[in-house]
């Protein structure tokens, strides 16, 4: 389990930067890991979470400022982009 809290504690602070409280967050994240039966996994799920929301939010605002719009409505051309691309 050590592992995976180290990258806890290291990677996490840089992907919610300005998300809040960050003693709070890390602190629920290991207690509750704590209660699971497989802790690290508990954590390296939590990471795969934030690392994925950090780099979504990451590419809107890349793509919302290239097209000089608000990052709702780059959110829902994105969207558009992709359903036009199922049809």
């Amino acid at each position: 389990m050590i592992t995976p809290l180290e990258k806890l504690l290291t990677l996490v602070p840089n992907l919610i930067q300005g998300s809040g409280n960050l003693d709070a967050v890390l602190s629920n994240i290991i207690i509750t890991a704590l209660g699971k039966h497989d802790p690290a996994k508990f954590v390296q799920n939590y990471l795969s979470f934030y690392s994925r929301l950090y780099y979504r939010n990451k590419m809107i605002l890349y793509v919302s400022r290239y097209l000089n719009m608000p990052a709702i409505r780059t959110v829902e051309y994105l969207k558009s982009l992709l359903t036009e691309s199922n049809i």
